[in-house]
């Protein structure tokens, strides 16, 4: 009776593996078939599986009414005395559609809060025990995302993949993008693609092949008077669309906090 029991076991498991397998090999099959139609001309530079996997994501994305994620982020800084240096720092990203943002930042630079209630845009230091807010017309969140990032070069993790555009967007810079195929990533199995555009910046996507096509992992190489730099991410702890109350995202001065002005880049003074 055991025997048969383990053997059951043993049958079950390979049936769900086969499963799987035809279940994306359908999702791959279907690509080539409907991606080629849905963006420009430019797709013929492309992998049109590439392409169809990354738009799934950005549209499961769009899709969401909240969610919250952990991203680890690694990035190369240039000394002159000592070239590249790694640096790191772990991001708890919480965002509520249409217009709620918070994103506590701890690292090698820092330990901060930005948050976004709808009408304000706060930011605060622990460290430094300073604090900037200023009101910010009414947007969605990946408008403000767009909007700090423009003004003060503040990244906002995963923030690519919300953007409407997201595809376009890559298959506009001229890229070359190619499905590398089925790899296994902390534990999940991954779409791996990569992909270079025409000034040379290399990306790869991990995405994985569930019914979200929820980032795992991007990694960018760029080229630059110094050599390659390179940024990478992880995403993890994924939780769709959770109940978030709306106090989360508002900020209280702390105790004796210092107000401080947020500084805009020289390049783009436009508010």
């Amino acid at each position: 009776m055991n025997l048969f029991l383990s053997q059951g076991f043993i049958l079950y498991n390979i049936y769900l593996f086969i499963e799987k397998i035809m279940k994306y090999s359908a999702i791959l099959l279907l690509a080539c078939f409907i991606m080629p139609v849905t963006l420009k001309s430019q797709v013929s530079k492309t992998d049109s599986i590439a392409l169809y996997v990354l738009e799934q994501t950005n549209n499961k994305m769009r899709s969401l009414q909240s969610c919250s994620f952990t991203a680890h982020i690694s990035y190369d800084v240039w000394l002159d005395e000592l070239g590249y240096i790694k640096h790191s720092n772990e991001n708890k990203v919480s965002l509520k559609f249409p217009d709620k943002l918070k994103v506590n930042l701890d690292g090698d630079d820092g330990h901060k809060v930005f948050l976004y209630d709808g009408n304000n845009f706060s930011y605060y230091s622990y460290g430094r025990n300073q604090y900037s807010i200023f009101p910010l017309p009414k947007k969605d969140v990946v408008q403000v995302m767009d909007t700090i990032n423009r003004l003060y070069d503040i990244d906002f993790p995963g923030a690519d993949f919300f953007y409407s555009s997201f595809v376009q967007d890559v298959v506009d810079t001229g890229a070359k993008l190619i499905f590398l195929g089925m790899t296994d990533i902390y534990g999940k199995s991954c779409f791996h693609i990569a992909g270079r555009d025409v000034n040379g910046t290399g990306f790869q996507f991990w995405i994985a092949a569930e019914d979200y096509f929820l980032p795992i992992k991007m990694v960018l190489v760029y080229n630059d008077e110094n050599g390659q730099s390179q940024y990478e991410a992880t995403y993890s702890d994924w939780n769709l669309n959770p109940n978030i109350p709306d106090s989360m995202f508002e900020f209280s001065i702390p105790p004796k906090a210092t107000k401080v002005r947020l500084v805009q880049n020289t390049t783009d003074q436009k508010k």
